[in-house]
């Protein structure tokens, strides 16, 4: 697999920090309830983009399925596919091109709070594309879109016109199958190493090169395999002191095993954007304590 991305349910964790934070223990019952959502003030929020030549995207997760005494209210997801947006209205299935003209109709049954599967695969021999949903286990929608691009790059998902009622959590969104055990849990790291200033929860760099290095351990997990690690750098910023890149790093002891350099955004813009880097691996639970997360400051 070459792209992952996992999202337990925090806002500042999408692309776009303009993604509303929500708690609901219903659905959420880790993470402390936490959900992202969007509603009529904010009617599209991206949760993340695709790596150039993505064909097909698959995404699990847990939603919260509301209830519209309006049946003009939809909620939405939202596929760039070779600059059209494909949107998905996940309250009735109907799927609609760029120009809002219905183009293939699939009511489900729904619970208030379900599980669900997701799979959308552009073929890149044709103009067209299939899309799959299964909620709780059963196939909601499975059918043919057949108006795109031949081969289209899928380029960016999106959640799109909702209300506060509409949440979804535990996202897993990859570029392959995912497997239908995975499930995100919170790894404890402590703090081993550091070149920033700290005050409180807060690591402050001013020379490039300043970093921070996290232990893993496997806490309550006894057994399984770590599959993907998500490392998060909540309210990363710079200040105009010309470090604007943060370097994430994953290391098996001292040796660097995958890294990703993130562009900072300016603390004028917003208070509160995670930088998250996500990485596949394969690590037994008995040797994750080998493991190590890594903040550097770069220019």
């Amino acid at each position: 697999m070459s792209f992952l991305y996992i999202n337990p349910g925090y806002a500042s964790m999408c692309k776009t920090y303009n993604a509303i934070q929500y708690t609901d223990t219903n659905i959420n019952k880790n993470f402390s309830g936490a959900c992202i959502g969007v509603n009529s003030s904010v009617p599209v929020a991206t949760i993340t983009n695709f790596p150039s030549g993505t064909k097909d995207v698959y995404m699990v997760g847990d939603w919260k399925q509301p209830y519209h005494s309006n049946s003009s209210r939809h909620n939405y997801l939202y596929l760039l596919v070779g600059g059209k947006s494909v949107i998905i209205d996940i309250n009735t299935y109907n799927i609609y091109k760029s120009d809002g003209t219905t183009k293939i109709t699939a009511n489900g049954n729904h619970n208030i709070y379900n599980h669900f599967s997701f799979e959308f695969h552009s073929n890149t021999d044709s103009s067209k594309a299939i899309l799959k949903w299964t909620e709780d286990g059963v196939v909601i929608y499975n059918d043919t879109i057949d108006w795109l691009q031949t081969g289209a790059d899928i380029t960016q998902i999106s959640l799109g016109n909702g209300d506060e009622n509409q949440l979804f959590c535990n996202l897993i969104i990859a570029d392959e199958p995912i497997k239908k055990n995975m499930q995100i849990v919170e790894l404890p790291t402590t703090e081993s190493e550091s070149t920033m200033t700290k005050s409180g929860d807060v690591y402050t760099a001013t020379t490039a090169g300043q970093s921070v290095t996290e232990s893993i351990s496997a806490g309550s997990l006894t057994n399984g395999t770590i599959c993907g690690i998500c490392m998060t750098a909540d309210n990363a910023y710079y200040d105009g002191d010309g470090l604007t890149k943060l370097k994430c790093e994953c290391l098996n002891g001292d040796e660097s095993i995958q890294s990703e350099i993130k562009s900072l955004i300016d603390k004028s813009t917003t208070t509160n954007k995670s930088e998250t880097s996500n990485f596949w691996c394969n690590i037994p639970v008995g040797k994750i304590s080998s493991y190590k997360v890594k903040y550097t400051a770069e220019t």
